[in-house]
């Protein structure tokens, strides 16, 4: 087994989002997804749980034996910054209501957040696409010579809006939540083009690797979700 190169990340351009239902799969359909060349920045760390520590001092007070158990993950904290005001994608996102104009054929012009006691939504599944770098090449690369992209995969994440700033500059929209694992995503992914062979690891919160096509086209706004593929 080997692979193509150390390839290292840069520039982040896409992101891409499907509405998930109870049973935590993606739900097809015309307002089920959203492709976005408007984020800027996501950070995302680890929360561990501390692995348990176990010793025994003998009498004269040294540690005779000792051994700490691995920490364990238990969720990723998530943190993105958009360029603007796209309602539908955070619709999608965090849960919110859209509001719509009073025109005879009317239009999204905003969107509520969710309130103290709303029911909560079921998450929505995140990717995002990175270029590659090798060296000081970005050239891009065909199919099983390596490729020019790194595709990182978020199963299942729970967003909300986050601090917001308001004065004489251009305003971000600002992000952070939390990502979980989803067993319910198929070998093929939410829009049926996993580049992948084989299915991700159903208990892993997040997955990263080459994609030679890179992404989708992106638009404001919703995009259909395809009906799902078998795993």
């Amino acid at each position: 087994m080997s692979q193509y190169a150390c390839y290292a990340p840069f520039k982040l351009c896409v992101i891409r989002a499907a509405r998930l239902g109870a049973d935590c799969a993606v739900v097809p359909g015309a307002t089920g997804g959203f492709a976005s060349s408007g984020l800027m920045s996501m950070n995302i760390t680890t929360e561990k749980e501390s692995g348990q520590e176990y010793q025994l001092k003998n009498g004269c007070g040294d540690i005779a034996h000792y051994l700490r158990d691995r920490d364990r993950v238990k969720n990723l904290n998530i943190s993105l910054e958009m360029t603007g005001y796209d309602f539908e994608a955070l619709e999608l996102l965090t849960d919110g209501t859209l509001i719509m104009d009073t025109e005879v054929s009317p239009k999204v012009v905003g969107i509520s957040d969710p309130g103290i006691n709303a029911t909560g939504g079921y998450g929505a599944y995140l990717e995002i696409w990175e270029k590659t770098i090798d060296g000081s090449s970005d050239c891009e690369v065909g199919a099983g010579s390596g490729f020019g992209w790194f595709r990182t995969v978020l199963p299942r994440v729970f967003l909300s809006r986050d601090y917001s700033e308001y004065g004489n500059d251009i305003h971000s929209v600002k992000l952070s939540g939390y990502g979980f694992a989803n067993p319910s995503i198929t070998s093929v992914g939410p829009f049926n083009d996993y580049p992948i062979d084989g299915p991700l690891d159903p208990d892993s919160p997040r997955h990263i690797f080459g994609d030679v096509d890179g992404p989708p086209s992106t638009s404001c706004g919703y995009v259909t979700v395809p009906a799902q593929a078998s795993s």
